[in-house]
């Protein structure tokens, strides 16, 4: 595969975003688009079409490339970059300047930032337009096929969450006749936790599970190893599986196997922070590996069902932070947290919630392991179709735009 070298600025012109006036902000409209998040919405926007851009100030994410969505008002966080179409595809472009890791780019000294003049200068190497096009579109394939297990790991956590809200926060559960509970009479009696529906209990967490919890001195740490720390960031993200991407801190065998007094999480415990992003959650299942230390402890159910605790917690999250008493970083006492109460209901609705919670988070569960498959394949493809060392067939069908979603 040939390959051709220019400056960035030879193949593309530069024009930073602007700043939405606030009195045009609204509700609904077309997505303000900061190159971190969709900030707002607008009453206009600047390109029918996705266009490539730099993250060119802000916190975290400075020197990312992205496309931002089409019909969208691109903030001036970001640099527009509009290539010559004879010459470089944005999709490739994306990838290609992507692994560049553009942040080495940064000269903000209070805040980061990179300039125009920064990309202006920087140094390309791309092969020509349709191999651009045939690398763009397979790694498309990965992507699309990512972030399709993603939205249906969403749709679960939803549906679980609206099948819990329905069943024990409204009351709405199928009663003997198959009608909702609350609404069709049926009997509610007072409780510390306001009315709920007669045969149903209260309890205090305490005495539904056993705490592991190994915070106090760091253990000795290692570059890498088969067992991770599942710190406070592997706790990220929406779904209700730990997010192993996030993990920076290893420890050895001899580590894991004795330094740990409280032992490890076990299958179904839900991990816990109680420090930074506190009340952060996800369940341990079977095949998860690793341990806890530092501002993360496991709950472990002893007298209640894993997956109705974890969509209790979750549905009270916002709860469970106001226990905060942190000045400077927010932090939880987990001697305030077990004083919580929780509500059980009657045995039948507790074993048929169950049974359902149980499957839909086996199924999640699995799709997030196809994607770590698929985010392996990804990662290992795309140094190599970057840098020609593997090449697609000639005989391949391109198109000119293939969004990535």
């Amino acid at each position: 595969m040939r390959f051709e070298d220019y400056k960035l600025g030879e193949i593309s012109t530069f024009k930073y975003g602007k700043m939405p006036k606030k009195d045009r902000i609204k509700v609904k409209g077309y997505p303000i688009y900061t190159g971190y998040k969709v900030s707002g919405y607008y009453d206009e926007y600047m390109y029918e079409t996705e266009q490539l851009i730099v993250v060119a100030r802000g916190v975290g994410g400075t020197g990312d490339v992205k496309l931002a969505p089409e019909k969208s008002y691109i903030t001036n966080l970001s640099i527009i970059v509009e290539l010559d179409k004879k010459k470089a595809d944005k999709t490739y472009m994306m990838y290609y300047l992507n692994s560049l890791k553009l942040r080495y780019l940064d000269t903000g000294s209070a805040q980061s930032q990179i300039t125009i003049k920064d990309l202006t200068n920087l140094k390309v190497r791309i092969p020509c337009l349709k191999e651009q096009k045939k690398v763009a579109q397979t790694l498309n394939k990965l992507f699309e096929k990512i972030e399709l297990n993603n939205s249906i790991i969403a749709n679960l956590e939803e549906l679980a969450q609206t099948l819990f809200k329905h069943w024990f926060v409204d009351f709405e559960f199928p009663n003997e006749e198959g009608k909702p509970y609350k609404s069709s009479g049926g009997k509610m009696v007072e409780s510390e936790l306001g009315m709920i529906p007669e045969g149903w209990d209260v309890k205090t967490l305490k005495d539904l599970i056993e705490i592991i919890d190994n915070r106090g001195k760091t253990p000795p740490l290692v570059n890498y190893s088969e067992y991770p720390i599942i710190d406070v960031k592997a706790l990220s993200g929406d779904s209700r599986v730990i997010n192993y991407g996030m993990c920076t801190k290893y420890v050895n065998k001899n580590t894991y196997d004795n330094w740990f007094r409280k032992g490890h999480p076990q299958r179904y415990d839900i991990l816990f922070s109680t420090v930074g992003s506190i009340a952060s959650m996800k369940m341990f299942f079977e095949g998860n590996f690793g341990t806890i230390a530092q501002n993360v402890v496991a709950l472990r159910s002893i007298a209640i069902n894993p997956f109705y605790l974890y969509q209790y917690l979750i549905y009270q999250q916002e709860e469970i932070k106001q226990l905060n008493i942190g000045s400077v970083q927010p932090s939880i006492k987990v001697t305030h947290f077990i004083k919580k109460k929780i509500l059980v209901p009657n045995k039948e609705l507790y074993n048929k919630f169950n049974n359902t919670i149980s499957i839909l988070s086996l199924y999640i569960n699995s799709i997030n392991k196809e994607n770590v498959k698929l985010m392996n394949v990804r990662d290992t493809l795309l140094p190599k179709l970057l840098s020609g060392e593997i090449e697609l067939p000639d005989d391949m069908e391109v198109t000119d735009d293939v969004p990535i979603s």
